[in-house]
């Protein structure tokens, strides 16, 4: 890989050129997480021509030069030119849409940075989130910092992190006919890879995760077998906060009650409440399906395993046997669940956790899935490289107690989906 240049008023603009390919990479990061952008193009002139307007938005002059600070507020000017920007490529640059979007949601003067071609590691960005914090809350940085690192430091050690949900990524291989699909194995000899595959449930408003190594006849199986099951039990939260699926707004229809939301919530009851005698009424929401709380087990496993690096599926031989139903297992490690508003997202994510360390003592490879205030906590089960289960309360207790992380927020719930 080689990298060409070009400048915006004195700035240095760095295109990375792979094959013929140049792209640049912009990433923002508030508060409330991250969002990215990468713009690739055959053309260095039209790349070089928008990378330098995109820069101008956040530089200051001085003198004969263009200064940009990361660190950067949230105005009614840079919301304004971002727009314009937009409706000035929105032709050639469709996915630039979400930036809008993303700033419109921010608060006004609200910090935030502003990342053009740069690389960060997680400890980086642990930095950043920190300064983003005691900005907000007005608390010390250097205290607020060094409690992350006490938090973190020594899990990065043990564990090797990746999030996949807030940028788009498309994972497996782009050739459909080299593809083998990760849930039956076979190759495009067997089967075939037309339909857009979605690593987590388009239905939970995934747009940005997707992936070639699931062939046509797994994905229409799970569609049918277990993504019903954590779609139904996140359909209350989907209807709240208005999460779009392939088919837009959704409105939730249980037994007694159908919800909606228009411009503000609408909860229409079949059958009035009485009142608890002081003006309040204590309504319950009954839904008309059942649920196999082992098929939501499956399904995040399966979310995993869509996303989870090639070279580690072979460990997982047996998990997706399970996924597939040719294995069955009667206890299953708990779930951990919160509901937390903080890094609250429309947009559904997954992180992965894989253990580095040689640690017999904690899970190989644990699973924390994200949809809008709720979190979901797991093990990935029947994991070759385990030494244990982590079903009895002291496997679990040491599981939980490595990651110090969790144990920071109040309000886990341990659930039993077997």
């Amino acid at each position: 890989m080689t990298s060409g240049e070009s400048f915006y008023n004195g700035i240095n603009v760095n295109l990375v050129n792979s094959d013929s390919m140049f792209e640049y990479t912009i990433k923002f990061i508030a508060l409330n997480g991250p969002i990215s952008f990468k713009i690739t193009s055959q053309n260095r002139n039209f790349i070089s021509e928008f990378v330098s307007a995109l820069l101008s938005i956040f530089a200051t002059e001085e003198g004969d030069k263009a200064i940009i600070q990361s660190f950067q507020k949230n105005t009614i000017a840079i919301r304004h030119k971002i727009e314009e920007l937009n409706d000035q490529y929105k032709i050639q640059l469709p996915q630039f849409n979400a930036i809008p979007s993303y700033f419109r949601n921010l608060k006004d003067n609200e910090s935030f940075f502003f990342l053009p071609n740069v690389d960060l590691n997680i400890m980086d960005r642990m930095k950043l989130y920190d300064f983003l914090k005691s900005e907000d809350s007005g608390e010390n940085f250097d205290s607020t910092h060094e409690f992350s690192i006490d938090i973190f430091k020594e899990f990065t050690e043990r564990y090797k992190i990746n999030v996949f949900g807030p940028t788009r990524i498309v994972i497996g291989e782009p050739i459909k006919e080299n593809r083998k699909c990760r849930f039956c194995l076979n190759d495009s000899d067997d089967v075939t890879f037309n339909s857009k595959s979605h690593a987590i449930s388009e239905a939970l408003g995934n747009k940005t995760v997707i992936l070639y190594e699931e062939c046509d006849s797994c994905n229409k199986k799970f569609s049918k077998s277990i993504e019903p099951d954590i779609i139904e039990y996140l359909s209350l939260y989907r209807t709240i906060f208005d999460v779009k699926g392939k088919k837009g707004s959704k409105v939730y229809k249980g037994k007694n009650f159908e919800l909606r939301k228009e411009e503000n919530l609408v909860l229409k009851m079949k059958k009035n409440r009485e009142s608890n005698g002081n003006g309040n009424q204590n309504i319950l929401l009954e839904s008309d399906k059942k649920i196999n709380t082992q098929n939501i087990y499956r399904c995040l496993c399966k979310y995993f395993i869509s996303v989870v690096y090639e070279k580690y599926l072979p460990y997982f031989k047996d998990t997706i046997g399970w996924i597939n139903g040719k294995l069955e297992i009667k206890e299953l490690p708990k779930v951990g669940e919160l509901i937390s508003y903080h890094g609250f997202s429309q947009q559904p994510k997954i992180v992965t956790y894989i253990r580095l360390a040689n640690d017999g003592h904690i899970p190989f490879a644990v699973g924390e899935f994200h949809f809008t205030c709720k979190i979901l906590a797991f093990i990935i089960p029947l994991c070759a490289k385990d030494e244990l289960k982590f079903l009895n309360e002291d496997e679990y207790s040491n599981y939980w107690k490595a990651f110090k992380h969790y144990n920071s927020s109040k309000g886990w719930g341990y659930n039993d989906y077997s």
